[in-house]
C-alpha cells in the first residue's frame, strides 16, 4: 500500500500527529476516505457554488452585451432596407417607377435592371406586374432620399 504525503485538509479530519502540526503520511485508503469527510465535503461543496456564482456573474455581464450586439445589427438592416406593401397604382417603364398605395399613402418606387422581380420563391418579369396588382417591396433609399427597390414580390389576389 503507497503512502501519500498529506495534502491541506481540515483539522476536523485529524490528519495531523498529536505532538506537531506537520501532516502525517497516510495510506491511500486513509485518504480516499478521508477525502469522504462531512468537514472536506464541506469545503468542497463551498467551492463548487463559488464556481457557480462566478460563472452565473460572467453570463450576466456577457449576455446583455450580445443581446445589445445582436440588436444593433437588427436596428441597421432595418434601416437600411424599407418594406412597402400595397396596390400598384402607376407603373411608368420610361422612367423606371411604381407607384404603390397603402390606404391614402402613395409612395413612388424606382426600379432599375438589379431589382429582382418575384411571385413567391419563382422569378418573374417586371412586365406580369399591372396596375391593381398587391405587392410588397424591399427599398433602399439613394442619395437624393427616392426609394429604389432591390426586390419587388408580386402577391396572389385577395
Amino acid at each position: 500500500m503507497g503512502l501519500e504525503k498529506g495534502l491541506y485538509f481540515p483539522r476536523e479530519l485529524n490528519l495531523y500527529s498529536e505532538c506537531s502540526r506537520v501532516p502525517v503520511l497516510f495510506s491511500t485508503q486513509q485518504l480516499k476516505r478521508n477525502l469522504r469527510h462531512p468537514a472536506y465535503m464541506q469545503k468542497e461543496d463551498s467551492v463548487k457554488k463559488l464556481m457557480a456564482v462566478l460563472a452565473l456573474g460572467v453570463f450576466a455581464v456577457i449576455a446583455p452585451a450580445v443581446q445589445n450586439a445582436t440588436a444593433q445589427e437588427a436596428k441597421a438592416k432595418k434601416a437600411s432596407e424599407i418594406r412597402w406593401h400595397g396596390t400598384v397604382v402607376r407603373i411608368d417603364k420610361d422612367s423606371s417607377t411604381l407607384d404603390v398605395r397603402k390606404g391614402t399613402i402613395e409612395k413612388r418606387i424606382h426600379f432599375d435592371s438589379s431589382t429582382q422581380w418575384t411571385n413567391g420563391q419563382k422569378t418573374i418579369e417586371s412586365s406580369d406586374v399591372k396596375e391593381g396588382d398587391d405587392v410588397i417591396t424591399l427599398s433602399k433609399a439613394n442619395e437624393k432620399k427616392e426609394l429604389v427597390a432591390t426586390r419587388i414580390d408580386l402577391r396572389p389576389p385577395k
